[in-house]
């Protein structure tokens, strides 16, 4: 669809029917919603009898309609803004939800997610391709343990402080978000963090550094070495999901590969060694034998002939 530009008077016309702060507030959530929008000369039923310079309207969710003009530097231009009047009658002022108010499934259904957003969450938890499905896992997040709170998390390192407020979930979750949303969803969360994010930064020996054996692994200390050694020399790397060739192990949150070795892992938010090794998923039967009891110098002589093959 081409380019909508928005007026002043259709800014203006928004901010009093929507009930929004002021015309820059509602422009921005207008430049928001034509994105959605489709450019037609039919109208919704409700909203027949308007009148518009060229007979085009950009029509969105059949309850907003706006009038356009030939803009001079191409593309359209919004003159007017109109709601459908059923809809501004039943809506119960949702463009002023409070949000702190909400928590959960109520929370959820009223948050949409920029394409930012959606980026970073592949990005940092290892989301779907498609946006939808992405759309899918946060809102579930959120439905999950949501909730709204005025202050960012003491982990998230982000200096941006433009949200009006922030989205936490899981105790690991953080979006912040702005009012800009559509009509039915006004909350826009413009971006993604999760408390795990900095570890995936790591690898090799910085990544070994944070990892252990379980606690019930009894004297674990020299195959703890033998392990960050080998996984050292692999150049491991943390992964959120599992290789299509490993299987997901119950409990555990995280994958490292180290060559041709995947090693299933779960992660301790709090601890300062926080990745504890919990299987071996793949690398062989004889690895996984050597891995739970062999001596070291033999671990470390199989992952260095696994890392070599990979």
């Amino acid at each position: 669809m081409a380019t909508v530009h928005i007026s002043n008077a259709a800014a203006r016309m928004c901010a009093a029917d929507g009930g929004m702060a002021g015309p820059e507030q509602a422009r921005i959530w207008l430049l928001g919603q034509v994105e959605r929008g489709v450019v037609t000369d039919r109208l919704p039923h409700s909203m027949q009898g308007r009148r518009s310079p060229t007979g085009q309207f950009c029509v969105v969710d059949g309850v907003l309609i706006l009038p356009l003009a030939h803009a001079r530097q191409g593309g359209w231009v919004a003159t007017s803004c109109h709601f459908d009047p059923t809809y501004l009658a039943s809506r119960d002022g949702v463009g002023n939800v409070d949000p702190f108010a909400l928590s959960g499934p109520e929370l959820a259904r009223l948050v949409s997610f920029s394409g930012h957003c959606r980026d970073r969450y592949r990005e940092r938890c290892g989301g779907p391709r498609r946006d939808q499905d992405v759309d899918a896992e946060l809102g579930g997040i959120i439905a999950r343990s949501g909730r709204a709170v005025t202050r960012r998390p003491s982990w998230s390192s982000s200096s941006r402080d433009d949200a009006e407020f922030y989205l936490v979930a899981d105790d690991e979750y953080m979006l912040p978000v702005v009012r800009q949303g559509s009509a039915t969803r006004p909350f826009v969360a413009t971006t993604c963090m999760h408390r795990a994010q900095d570890l995936f930064g790591y690898s090799g020996a910085a990544l070994a550094d944070l990892c252990r054996l379980p606690s019930s692994a009894g004297d674990a200390g020299p195959r703890l070495i033998a392990l960050r050694a080998a996984l050292t020399d692999s150049g491991a790397t943390l992964r959120w999901r599992p290789s299509r060739r490993g299987r997901p192990v119950p409990d555990t949150r995280f994958s490292i590969e180290a060559g041709r070795a995947e090693l299933a892992v779960d992660w301790d938010r709090t601890a300062a060694t926080p990745l504890t090794i919990v299987r071996v998923c793949r690398g062989g039967r004889r690895w996984r034998r050597l891995a739970r009891g062999a001596q070291p110098n033999l671990v470390i002589r199989m992952l260095r002939a696994l890392a070599r093959r990979g």
